[in-house]
């Protein structure tokens, strides 16, 4: 699923899932910044349920985003991710 998920519809910015060297890890990705990064997970959908933490702490006050990654997470736990 190595997508990105924003919070606008425009998607520029917004956090992408990949694969790191010991499991997987979300990035905040934002056009002339550093991105940000999160911690590594085993599995694919912790990592998206991480971002979705990430995002309520310090997210702009969109909460569609937060449930959004959520449901991926939820989603890959059913099939083992």
């Amino acid at each position: 699923m190595n997508k990105l998920y924003g919070p606008w519809s425009d998607i520029v910015i917004g956090y992408k899932v990949i694969r790191a060297d010991d499991g997987w890890q979300w990035v905040w990705v934002e056009p002339g910044e550093d991105n940000d990064v999160g911690a590594v997970f085993d599995l694919e959908s912790g990592a998206y349920r991480d971002a979705a933490r990430d995002w309520d702490e310090n997210g702009c006050g969109v909460p569609r985003l937060t449930g959004t990654l959520k449901a991926l997470a939820t989603k890959l736990e059913k099939v083992g991710r």
